[in-house]
C-alpha cells in the first residue's frame, strides 16, 4: 500500500532531519525531499513546528511503553527485545536525541511530552530492576538509593548516547544500537549474579546479537 501525503512528508523531513540537523532544513527543502509543491506541504502542514511535533508523537507512540514488560515473559530476553527495540527507534529518530536540548527549550508541547515521558520512563526502569532482583538475576540494593541513581544513569545514557558517539563517529550507523544496548549493559554487570549473567548471555545467543557481556 502506498503512503499517503501526510506519511511522506514525515519520512522525508525525518530523513533530512538525521542527515542535516533540525535547524538546517527548511520547508522548501522538505517539500523538495516529497516531491510536492511547498503550497501543498503546507496545506497538510502549515509550519515546520507541526512537522515536528507530528513525529515527536510517532517517537514517543513507539517508546513509551516499550520497557512495560509481560509478566509472562522470560525476563532476560524480554529486555534484550526492549531495550534494543527502544534504542532502534532512538536511532530512527535519531536528530531529536542529537539536539534534544533545543527542542527542549524552544518547544513547550516536547518539553512537557518529554517530561511525562521521563517520569514514565523511570518508574519503568525501576520496576525493572525490581524484576530483575526479585528473580535473582541481579544483587539486591545494598545501599539505599542505589536503584534510583542507577535509573538516572540509564535515562541519561538513553537521551545522550548518540550524541557521544558523534564525538568519536560523526557518521553513525545501525551498528551504534547494539553500542548503546551494551554500554548500558555495562552499568549493570556489577550487580548482576552469575545466574543473571548466564541468563543474559543465553538470550543474547539466541538472539544471535554480537553484544559482549
Amino acid at each position: 500500500m502506498s503512503k499517503n501525503t501526510k506519511e511522506r512528508i514525515l519520512c522525508a523531513a525525518r530523513a533530512l532531519f538525521n542527515e542535516h540537523g533540525y535547524t538546517q532544513v527548511g520547508m522548501r527543502a522538505i517539500a523538495k525531499e516529497t516531491n510536492i509543491s511547498l503550497g501543498n506541504l503546507t496545506y497538510h502542514y502549515p509550519l515546520k513546528d507541526d512537522i515536528v511535533w507530528a513525529l515527536y508523537l510517532e517517537f514517543s507512540s513507539q517508546t513509551e511503553n516499550q520497557l512495560k514488560l509481560n509478566e509472562e515473559e522470560a525476563i532476560a530476553s524480554a529486555v534484550l527485545n526492549a531495550l534494543l527495540d527502544y534504542y532502534k527507534a532512538v536511532f530512527e529518530y535519531r536528530f531529536f536525541a542529537l539536539e534534544l536540548p533545543y527542542f527542549i527549550k524552544h518547544y513547550e508541547a516536547i518539553r512537557v511530552q518529554y517530561q511525562e515521558m521521563a517520569r514514565l520512563k523511570k518508574k519503568q526502569l525501576l520496576d525493572l530492576l525490581f524484576r530483575l532482583r526479585s528473580q535473582g538475576l541481579m544483587f539486591h540494593e545494598t545501599v539505599d538509593g542505589y536503584d534510583q541513581l542507577l535509573t538516572e544513569q540509564w535515562f541519561l545514557h538513553s537521551n545522550f548516547w548518540l550524541a557521544q558517539q558523534t564525538l568519536a563517529k560523526p557518521d553513525l550507523d545501525p551498528s551504534t544500537i547494539e553500542k548503546g544496548v551494551e554500554d548500558l549493559f555495562h552499568l549493570l554487570l556489577p550487580q548482576m549474579t552469575l545466574i543473571g549473567k548466564k541468563r543474559f548471555r543465553e538470550a543474547l545467543k539466541e538472539l544471535g546479537s554480537t553484544l559482549l557481556l
